[in-house]
């Protein structure tokens, strides 16, 4: 028995023995002794979960007999009610006032709701405070009124309830019984109803949220655009209104329409002419107060009788608009009736053709718009298709560079801002990236190269084809490559793109040479060795030959193009020439260090290039200084994956040269295929004892290293990669 006691009262064990002996010999000849008939079990210490509030802390011993008579044996007085915890007294009296009480008391867990929607009911008998309802209780781990299946659970307090009345008499075997009491159930605190009040408020202004939001959709689809013509030549007005039935605008019923029609010499009603496209193309009369179909995604067009066709501004865009709202709902049904359209229509007014006259007369618009009453009337029970998207590039260069040069006004620094307005001038078509910068790429070297206007004036036919142009451009890109700078050779890749049109034959390059200057320089190859970035200058003079002028000339340097003829072939480089006086940054003592030093930068970036590519691949691993072409990017314009890839190649550079140096600001081109090719840096570094780099253009050192990671926040790629956050 000693054994069950709980720690630090093992000095009652011989207390409660010695009075049990003495109870027993007291009646030991006394037949109908209640205390031999107890077979007590284990002695226990009452916890206050019971009916009685004054039993909490007592000992006791239960009744073991199987018969399941519940007498218990009390070894102390009843605890005075200063001794109860508070909580202990907190818990029995909402219990005691949940019993006693007829309402229901809603669970307290926030958003607890049944299937249907409606707030659960608590159970007044959970042991939690304030009760809950029985899944949230189990959730959070039961109670012994809530008990979880194959878990451990409380011992039972049942039997204390319904045998409290019959176990007080013998509480006086134990000692002098206490003062009973009646006891009733308040709260102990002023603040004890807060917690409901609060939860039920907080779902009613839910539910109030929930209602204005519904009604706010509702009155979104219900939203209807009505243009109205109520005087001649004069704007139309464009009107907002909220229709009380979907797809069904009552224009009488709503003042700011009537008050466009309504005159005050005549007590007549209005009349008014509205568009309809179904059963047929017509404006029909009517009054204000019949109702009026309209298009999902499509405006309501109503004039005045007294208003004629001709004297309505921007009617025929109005009209061609809602054809394009119709056509567009229309399904594709069965191969009888022909392909779909996958262009919208578009109608133009030409001198001279018809307007769309009012009364019962039938339509006489352009010929693009009866071409398209037929498949608006069409009828099946099929099932419709879902509409192929427009491919991409178009078929013909007329289409494409008719897409592709209001592109080249647009702002498309990055992709996102590219699809943008992609999808704006090629409607229809699906963005694809790699694919569109290939295309790009075409275009813009066909137009550079001055053969773009004649595949356009070609039109729709074979000549015009996109397929041809391309296939022209791939045949002079080498040359394209080597004289894009030159106006002069414009002229000379136009004749030979001519040539290769028209004879079908590749000519072999040549070289302006009147705009080149030969030399023979040597030249100096950085690689790594042992561990250690180094170079090897040839022995022998290469002959290369550069423009006088430069091709770009920038703030800071001017870039020059050169070419190289190693081994029989030719390679185009960019030269980079400085322009800086010595003044704006720290100046180098020796020339041919900082030649060394500028070179290595890009040679350093490119060899942690290589093993950061092992961890993450999304990015073009030729970071040499070849010639490259193709739409420019600097690092803070870049977006989505692209964005994300460098900015955690930074980081990754940051912690593998020891959080000691930091390359950024990377340029670069957008290639053909869609991927990026880098062609500079900056380089911040306080390791200026060791390699020199206090000599670079742009080094900040410290200040740029904390600049980068004021503004470096981790993305995913970071995270995989494993590298230390900076917050």
């Amino acid at each position: 028995m000693a054994n069950g006691l709980p720690w630090g009262y093992q000095s009652n064990l011989n207390i409660i023995d010695q009075a049990l002996t003495e109870i027993a010999a007291t009646h030991a000849n006394d037949s109908e002794s209640w205390v031999m008939d107890i077979k007590a079990g284990r002695v226990e210490v009452c916890r206050g979960e019971g009916n009685v509030l004054s039993n909490y802390g007592r000992w006791y011993q239960r009744c073991t007999d199987g018969v399941g008579c519940g007498e218990y044996l009390w070894h102390n007085d009843p605890t005075n009610a200063n001794d109860i915890p508070e909580e202990i007294q907190l818990r029995f009296s909402l219990r005691k006032s949940a019993d006693e009480s007829n309402v229901h008391i809603l669970c307290q867990v926030p958003n607890c709701r049944s299937a249907s929607g409606q707030p659960r009911q608590a159970n007044k008998h959970c042991e939690r405070a304030p009760q809950q309802c029985a899944s949230c209780c189990k959730t959070a781990g039961g109670c012994r009124k809530h008990k979880i299946t194959g878990a451990t659970t409380l011992t039972s307090m049942a039997a204390h309830s319904s045998t409290q009345s019959q176990s007080a008499p013998n509480q006086t075997s134990s000692g002098s019984q206490g003062e009973i009491r009646s006891t009733y159930a308040r709260p102990l605190d002023d603040s004890y109803g807060n917690p409901y009040t609060v939860a039920h408020e907080e779902r009613e202004a839910n539910d109030r949220r929930e209602v204005q939001r519904q009604r706010v959709l509702q009155n979104r689809r219900n939203t209807v655009i009505v243009v109205i013509w109520g005087k001649p030549d004069q704007k139309p007005a464009v009107l907002n209104v909220i229709s009380h039935n979907p797809n069904i605008l009552v224009p009488g019923n709503h003042p700011r329409i009537v008050s466009h029609f309504k005159d005050s010499s005549t007590s007549l009603e209005p009349i008014i002419q509205v568009f309809h496209i179904l059963p047929r193309l017509d404006w029909i009369s009517q009054t204000l107060d019949v109702p009026v179909d309209i298009i999902v995604g499509g405006r309501a067009l109503i004039r005045s009788q007294n208003v004629a066709l001709e004297n309505c501004p921007t009617i025929d865009d109005e009209i061609a608009s809602l054809l394009r709202a119709q056509l567009y709902q229309q399904p594709v049904y069965g191969s009888s009736v022909g392909p779909h359209p996958t262009s919208s229509p578009h109608i133009q007014s030409t001198p001279g053709s018809a307007h769309i006259h009012g009364g019962s007369s039938s339509l006489t618009s352009v010929s693009s718009a009866i071409a398209i009453a037929p498949s608006l009337a069409s009828t099946s029970n099929s099932r419709p298709r879902a509409k192929a998207p427009v491919p991409f590039p178009p078929r013909y260069t007329c289409d494409a560079a008719a897409g592709f040069f209001p592109m080249l006004k647009a702002d498309t620094s990055t992709v996102a801002l590219a699809a943008a307005s992609f999808s704006e001038n090629f409607p229809g078509c699906r963005f694809n990236k790699s694919t569109y910068y290939k295309h790009r790429a075409y275009f813009d070297d066909a137009e550079k190269a001055g053969i773009l206007k004649d595949f356009i004036e070609y039109g729709k036919s074979d000549e015009g084809k996109w397929s041809k142009l391309t296939k022209v451009v791939n045949s002079i890109r080498p040359t394209l490559e080597q004289y894009q700078a030159s106006e002069v050779n414009k002229g000379k890749l136009k004749e030979e793109a001519s040539m290769n049109i028209e004879e079908g034959r590749d000519d072999s390059e040549s070289e302006d040479l009147d705009n080149y200057i030969l030399r023979d320089l040597q030249i100096e190859e950085y690689h790594m060795q042992d561990g250690e970035l180094g170079s090897i200058l040839t022995s022998f003079s290469t002959n290369v030959q550069y423009r006088e002028a430069p091709v770009l000339l920038g703030a800071c340097k001017a870039i020059y193009m050169f070419i190289s003829h190693v081994n029989r072939s030719s390679t185009i480089f960019a030269a980079k020439i400085y322009t800086l006086p010595g003044a704006w940054w720290e100046p180098c003592p020796n020339r041919e260090l900082y030649i060394w030093q500028e070179g290595a930068k890009m040679a350093r970036c490119h060899l942690y290039h290589l093993e950061f590519k092992q961890l993450a691949r999304e990015m073009e691993s030729n970071l040499a200084q070849a010639w490259t072409s193709g739409i420019r990017f600097d690092t803070g314009k870049l977006t989505g994956l692209d964005g994300m890839t460098l900015a955690s190649f930074t980081h990754y550079l940051y912690e593998f040269m020891g959080d000691q140096s930091v390359m950024t600001d990377f340029q670069g081109h957008h290639t053909a295929d869609g991927s990026l090719k880098i062609f500079n840096c900056t380089l911040h570094t306080t390791n200026t004892n060791k390699s020199n780099d206090d000599f670079l253009l742009g080094n900040m050192k410290d200040q740029g290293i904390q600049a980068f990671k004021a503004q470096h926040f981790c993305s995913e790629i970071c995270i995989k990669l494993g590298l230390q956050s900076f917050l």
